[in-house]
């Protein structure tokens, strides 16, 4: 997400020049930032479930909560990125 590879349709927002094409730009951001805290959110209940907090992996006995904890701080780090990528949008114009 850093480097902009993700998937966008990069045909459509190349139609758009200036401030239309950073207005695009922050409205497909903030459908990411959208879709991001909704996985957060199921993230943190899948987190504090009582089963992910007894349970542990088969092979390892590592606590499934280490891995359920993960999930909701990755994506809460890449909410963070894309509002920096809107705050840089927003300074370039």
């Amino acid at each position: 997400m850093r480097s902009n590879k993700i998937a966008r349709i990069e045909l459509f927002i190349d139609r758009f020049k200036g401030k239309r094409r950073t207005l695009v730009y922050i409205v497909s951001e903030l459908f990411t930032i959208t879709m991001m805290v909704i996985v957060v959110y199921f993230g943190i209940v899948l987190f504090l479930t009582p089963t992910s907090l007894k349970q542990k992996t088969p092979a390892l006995f590592v606590p499934l909560w280490i891995f359920y904890g993960m999930i909701p701080f990755i994506f809460f780090s890449t909410i963070i990125n894309s509002l920096s990528k809107i705050i840089n949008y927003i300074n370039r114009e």
